[in-house]
C-alpha cells in the first residue's frame, strides 16, 4: 500500500495514548477512539502533558509541540475510522474482546486498511481467523512507554501478506523504531522470556528466598537491567503479567509458565501496579492510595480475595477483614499499646501461613513505629 497518511488507535490508555503521541510526533495524523469519555480525557491530558515536556527538555521546539498536538483528533466514534489507511487496536488483553473489535473495524474501515494489533501475546492467527480479511492483520507489539522504547516487535499470522508486513514494517521505521520479526507464538520473543523471568521473581518472593528489595536489587546491578522484575511488573501493570503468563501457560502446556499463586493473589486483591497506585511497590499520588501508616492492605488466602475496611484512628489503625475462609474460622485484631496482635483461630494451617505471608509483604514498617506480631493458633 502506499504510504500511511492516517492512523486509527483504539484505546485510551497507557498504549493507546502513547502510540497515537508517537504516530503525532512523526508527522501522522491520528484519530484516537476509546468509548470511554473520562478515559478519553484522561489520555488527552497524557499526550498534551508528555509533549510539554519535550519540549521543556528542548527535546521539541514549540512549533513542533503544537504541530503533534494538532494531528491528534479525540474521538467516541469508531465511525470516525473510515479513511484510515492503518488501525492499531490496544485495548484490554482478551482474545475475545480483539475479535469483536475486529469485526467492528472491518465494517467501518476502507477495504485497504490494515488492521493491527497491540497485543503482547495473543495468536495473531487467531485474531484475523475472525475476520474476512486476514492477510491484512499482523501484530505490531509497542512496548511501555511507546514515546520512550525504540522497539516494536512484529508478529506474522499464518495468512499475513507480504504487502502488509512490508507496509507494517516501514511504518514502525517512519516512528523511529527498531523492528524485530517473531513467528506467531504465544508470547512472541520479549514476553515469552521476559515475563517467566517476572513470575520467578514472585516465586522467590513467594516462598521466602529474599525480601522484594533485594530480588530487585540483585537483578538491576546482578544483571545490569535498569529496574529490577518486580519493579518492571508494577510498570507494566500485575493483571497484564499475569494475563500473559495465563497465555503463555495455555498455549505452550508446560507447567514452568503457571503463574504464581502470589501474583494471582495480588491481583484478585486489586494490586494492579502504578496504574492505580498499589502493586508491589507503593506509588504515592499517581493515581492510587496513599501511604496512610499501616491503614491499608490486604489478606488473601490461596486466591480467595478478602473484603476489606479501614477505620483511621488518630495514632494506630483497626482493619476488619471479612476473609473467604472456613466458617469456622475467627480472625481478630486486638489492639495492645506496642503491637497489634493478629489471631487466627480454627483454620487450616497452611491457610494461616499463607495469610500471615501476605500479610508481612504488604507491611511497610517504615510507617509505622511500634511492633507488629502475629500470633496463629490452630484449633
Amino acid at each position: 500500500m502506499s504510504s500511511v497518511k492516517q492512523i486509527g488507535v483504539v484505546g485510551g490508555g497507557q498504549m493507546g495514548s502513547g502510540i497515537a503521541q508517537v504516530a503525532a510526533m512523526n508527522g501522522i495524523h491520528v484519530c484516537l477512539f476509546d468509548v470511554d469519555p473520562p478515559a478519553l480525557s484522561k489520555a488527552s491530558a497524557s499526550v498534551s502533558a508528555s509533549i510539554a515536556r519535550l519540549v521543556s527538555k528542548a527535546q521539541l521546539s514549540q512549533s513542533e509541540g503544537a504541530d503533534a498536538l494538532q494531528r491528534v483528533r479525540f474521538t467516541s466514534n469508531l465511525e470516525d475510522f473510515h479513511q484510515a489507511d492503518f488501525i492499531i487496536e490496544a485495548i484490554v488483553e482478551s482474545e475475545d474482546i480483539k475479535k469483536r473489535l475486529l469485526l467492528q473495524l472491518e465494517k467501518i474501515a476502507k477495504s485497504s486498511a490494515i488492521f493491527a494489533s497491540n497485543t503482547s501475546s495473543i495468536s495473531i492467527t487467531r485474531l484475523a481467523a475472525a475476520t474476512s480479511r486476514p492477510h491484512q492483520v499482523i501484530g505490531m507489539h509497542f512496548f511501555n512507554p511507546p514515546p520512550v522504547m525504540k522497539l516494536i516487535e512484529i508478529v506474522r499470522g499464518a495468512q499475513t501478506s507480504d504487502e502488509t508486513f512490508a507496509a507494517t514494517k516501514a511504518l514502525s521505521e517512519r516512528l523511529g523504531k527498531k523492528v524485530i520479526t517473531s513467528r506467531d507464538f504465544s508470547g512472541f520473543i520479549v514476553n515469552r522470556i521476559l515475563m517467566p523471568m517476572i513470575n520467578e521473581a514472585f516465586f522467590a518472593l513467594y516462598t521466602g528466598v529474599a525480601t522484594k528489595e533485594d530480588i530487585d536489587t540483585g537483578m538491576k546491578l546482578g544483571t545490569n537491567h535498569p529496574m529490577g522484575p518486580l519493579q518492571l511488573a508494577d510498570f507494566i501493570g500485575l493483571d497484564v503479567c499475569l494475563s500473559i503468563m495465563k497465555v503463555l501457560h495455555a498455549g505452550l502446556g508446560e507447567n514452568k509458565y503457571a503463574p504464581c499463586p502470589l501474583l494471582v493473589q495480588y491481583v484478585d486483591a486489586g494490586r494492579l501496579g502504578k496504574k492505580q497506585g498499589i502493586g508491589k511497590n507503593k506509588f504515592a499520588g499517581e493515581g492510587g492510595i496513599k501511604k496512610c501508616g499501616l491503614a491499608y492492605f490486604v489478606l488473601v488466602s490461596f486466591g480467595a480475595c478478602s473484603q476489606v475496611q479501614s477505620n483511621h484512628l488518630p495514632a494506630t489503625f483497626k482493619t476488619v477483614l471479612k476473609l473467604s475462609l472456613p466458617p469456622s474460622t475467627v480472625v481478630q485484631f486486638d489492639q495492645r499499646p506496642n503491637h497489634e496482635l493478629l489471631l487466627v483461630q480454627r483454620c487450616p494451617s497452611m491457610t494461616i501461613v499463607s495469610i500471615i505471608h501476605v500479610l508481612l509483604l504488604h507491611y511497610d514498617a517504615s510507617s509505622f513505629v511500634s511492633e507488629f506480631s502475629v500470633l496463629a493458633q490452630e484449633f
